[in-house]
């Protein structure tokens, strides 16, 4: 599994956060092995003078260095065993940014309290490279083999409305989702759960503790 950190999160945030201690159980049984990287795009976000179009080329070029350099890594190490991609908030958009520009390397796509709409997050700018970087702005004109082929991935969106959490942030994406006939699974983890570690603590182990059962290709991925 490649675990993306949230905005301005290094590679090491998940282990800092204790969600690697949250999946130690699935680790130590052999049924996961998981990876993570820099959350490049998120901490240039965090810079007052960040501008728009460099950060729109940012996140264009993260997915393709992931793609490139990152997954073939990791695919060695796992005898080529199809990736699962997870991640919470920003996180969360890389995961399913990923799955679903290259969909036939991810095989499924955990996304906690995610965030999509990235032209929020740049002043309302839009350009080419956002467009071809976000599901939510691309998935609607996607060529219909990419999007059969995301039609045979385990895509899940989980979020609660507790405190900082935005249901709404799934929707939006969901609602291309349908309209292209990709499955799509909306999961509400109701009021009492917020936009937080803890709640991610749950969340993750129970969706892979799902997927590596259910479909056994994907364990140690």
């Amino acid at each position: 599994m490649l675990l993306f950190p949230t905005a301005g999160g290094d590679a090491g945030e998940v282990a800092r956060f204790h969600l690697i201690t949250a999946l130690e159980p699935l680790i130590s049984a052999g049924r996961i092995k998981v990876y993570s990287v820099d959350n490049v795009p998120g901490q240039a976000l965090l810079f007052e003078d960040h501008q728009p179009t460099v950060l729109a080329h940012f996140f264009h070029q993260y997915a393709a260095f992931v793609h490139d350099v990152v997954l073939p890594i990791i695919t060695h190490d796992c005898d080529q065993i199809p990736v699962i991609t997870a991640g919470a908030s920003l996180g969360a958009f890389h995961a399913m940014a990923l799955a679903c520009r290259y969909p036939n390397k991810v095989r499924a796509a955990i996304c906690m309290s995610p965030t999509f709409e990235l032209a929020r997050l740049l002043n309302g700018h839009r350009d080419e490279n956002l467009y071809l970087a976000s599901p939510l702005y691309f998935l609607g004109a996607a060529p219909e083999t990419q999007v059969a082929q995301i039609r045979q991935q385990k895509l899940i969106m989980a979020f609660g409305s507790g405190p900082y959490e935005n249901p709404r942030r799934a929707w939006q994406l969901s609602d291309v989702m349908r309209h292209r006939n990709i499955p799509c699974h909306l999961h509400h983890w109701g009021p009492t759960i917020g936009h937080d570690w803890s709640s991610w603590r749950m969340m993750l182990p129970h969706y892979l503790n799902q997927l590596t059962e259910v479909v056994p290709e994907l364990q140690y991925a």
